[in-house]
């Protein structure tokens, strides 16, 4: 989330596709700018983020304008899309998970476009699939990060969630080979309930049983922060009139008892059941 001031603030680029089987153009892209531009924004906040009070952040998340480039996608794409780059922004700042993911989260603020691609499969015929993976862009074109979901299942469709996740860090692990600039962290946000057993597997990957790892939740495969949601599929409508689903974050656990449930879209405002956790500013010697 750039100044609309900013040199080459709203230039689209097209990428590389993701996987061989992916379109050579995005099926949908998303772009930032600011309601605003003399009010505060998440660039100024994660230039310095001891400065702002809770009150600066939100006004700074408000300010934010999310709209599609052409065709308009999904509402729950849409959703996702604010809650990576709007609501967990300010849910890292609150809880100071961004001082376990600086990087990702300095990124974050950065975001410019997002370019969404479906993922497709047959030669002649491609029919699409409930796969998505989402390009977070700076102004420049370079991938900050990556979002994953799937849509929930259909009828008489089971999803193997763990090896729809496997695969895409493997396309993950692609991109950051093609490119200089590899990506600062993955999201990953599949329907409510969250599987338990990838859920699982993530948390002994990125050790979450050490007290400082599990906020830094790196992800040895790809060395980049990973971060895990799950999506209702009820949806609400926003203060600004849009369709959203609420979204929380299941890994890390942001809370001793239950996490942080940021409500995305426009308005943000966030509940807090349980004592927050205690994560540290540096790491322990």
């Amino acid at each position: 989330m750039l100044s609309a001031r900013h040199p080459g603030f709203c230039k689209e680029k097209t990428l590389l596709p993701i996987t061989t089987n992916m379109p050579q153009k995005p099926d949908f892209i998303l772009r930032f700018s600011l309601q605003n531009i003399e009010d505060f924004s998440p660039d100024a906040i994660a230039r310095s983020p001891r400065d702002f009070r809770p009150g600066d952040l939100i006004n700074a998340c408000n300010n934010v304008v999310i709209e599609p480039v052409g065709k308009k996608p999904p509402d729950h794409i849409a959703s996702i899309a604010r809650f990576v780059t709007v609501d967990f922004f300010a849910l890292a700042h609150g809880t100071g998970l961004y001082n376990r993911q600086p990087k990702l989260w300095e990124g974050l603020a950065k975001t410019a476009t997002i370019q969404i691609f479906v993922k497709k499969k047959g030669l002649l015929h491609k029919t699409e699939l409930p796969e998505f993976d989402m390009l977070l862009l700076d102004h420049k074109g370079r991938t900050i990060a990556i979002t994953h979901y799937t849509a929930p299942e259909s009828s008489g469709v089971k999803h193997d969630y763990m090896g729809l996740f496997k695969e895409f860090v493997k396309r993950t692990r692609l991109r950051q080979a093609r490119q200089r600039q590899g990506v600062l962290g993955v999201f990953v946000c599949y329907p409510a309930p969250f599987p338990e057993k990838l859920r699982e597997y993530v948390m002994k990957e990125a050790n979450a049983h050490d007290a400082v790892q599990r906020y830094e939740s790196v992800l040895p495969a790809l060395g980049v922060p990973i971060d895990l949601f799950e999506i209702d599929s009820t949806a609400s409508t926003s203060p600004s009139g849009a369709t959203q689903y609420p979204i929380r974050l299941v890994h890390p656990d942001l809370n001793k008892k239950k996490s942080w449930i940021p409500v995305a879209g426009r308005g943000i405002t966030m509940e807090l059941e349980g004592e927050p956790a205690d994560i540290p500013d540096e790491a322990p010697n």
